[in-house]
């Protein structure tokens, strides 16, 4: 859910033409309508959708899913774009993947959490292991990976979730679970 000029977003996920593939879908609060990715993202699964704003323009990020056929065996990237709407539906402008870890297909990424900070781009990558990761990407490009102690949370790990500014600061929104993965 963002507030982007007067309207209040929100996004979800859904199963179009009773296919196991998921799609992402917009509504503004008069109709939902099905978010239209770049044409080289057909065969992906698109889900986990985030709303956050840079300079201004409303921005995306998303996880795309594929399966191995033979094993079923999920990979996953995250990758960001660009919202425009013309003539009444939403467009992801570009997929821009950033080339960080194992985001290329090699793994399972999800849960980046995205921000805006100082005018440039930045995703809280993980909170586990003694640290957290915040990364700050220019398109595809890290030009900058910050370490610090993880964030504590006593009843089990934070995963994923919404940054949001308040003022000078900024309120994070996330769930979690006790236990192992």
């Amino acid at each position: 859910i963002i507030k982007h000029g007067d309207v209040t977003l929100t996004a979800h996920r859904f199963h179009p033409k009773r296919s196991w593939k998921t799609a992402l879908a917009i509504n503004d609060g008069q109709a939902t309508s099905e978010i239209i990715f770049p044409d080289e993202l057909k065969d992906f699964t698109k889900e986990d959708a985030r709303f956050f704003h840079h300079e201004g323009k409303l921005m995306l990020t998303y996880v795309l899913a594929k399966a191995e056929p033979v094993s079923n065996v999920f990979r996953t990237v995250v990758g960001y774009g660009m919202l425009v709407q013309r003539e009444g539906r939403w467009y992801l402008d570009k997929h821009i993947q950033p080339v960080f870890r194992n985001n290329d297909w090699s793994g399972v990424q999800k849960n980046w959490c995205p921000f805006e900070y100082d005018g440039k781009i930045h995703f809280i990558y993980a909170n586990h292991f003694k640290e957290q990761i915040v990364i700050q990407v220019d398109g595809e490009k890290v030009t900058q990976e910050i370490k610090s102690p993880e964030s504590k949370w006593d009843y089990g790990e934070i995963r994923g979730g919404i940054i949001v500014p308040k003022g000078d600061k900024f309120l994070r929104f996330f769930h979690s679970r006790q236990g192992g993965d």
